[in-house]
């Protein structure tokens, strides 16, 4: 079935966009709020405060190092050695993310298992895998 493929395509890619950049947009917003508000005094939550697209991926990727959001995907982005050397908040902050990376992934598997059991309950017989 189309829709369940595509689902499933864009939820594996936004898990493994966020495994590869060690920071998801919804999971990690109050992260950006405050290294925004950090870094450059921006409010971003503020219905004042309006920052094109292009800009805002801009300072998104420039945001310096001492702030909240590139220390947290720096403990993400550990290895299992390095992480020996981590404090315990930070081993925890660390663990958290792979069991949220785990339940995304399943998640994702969930959601089209039960889209094609909609779509048999429906229309019988087998959903339609359409490559795109």
């Amino acid at each position: 079935m189309r829709l369940a493929k595509n689902h499933r395509k864009m939820r594996n890619f936004a898990v493994q966009a966020a495994r590869k950049n060690g920071f998801d947009f919804e999971r990690d917003y109050p992260l950006i709020v405050t290294s925004f508000a950090s870094a450059y005094g921006l409010r971003i939550r503020s219905p004042a405060t309006h920052i094109p697209w292009p800009e805002f991926t801009a300072l998104l990727a420039g945001l310096p190092c001492d702030t909240p959001l590139p220390q947290m995907i720096t403990i993400r982005q550990t290895t299992e050695k390095e992480a020996e050397q981590l404090n315990t908040a930070a081993q925890q902050a660390r663990v958290d993310w792979q069991i949220w990376l785990a339940e995304q992934s399943a998640a994702a598997s969930d959601l089209t298992a039960a889209v094609e059991h909609v779509f048999q309950s429906f229309f019988g017989g087998q959903a339609e895998t359409i490559d795109s």
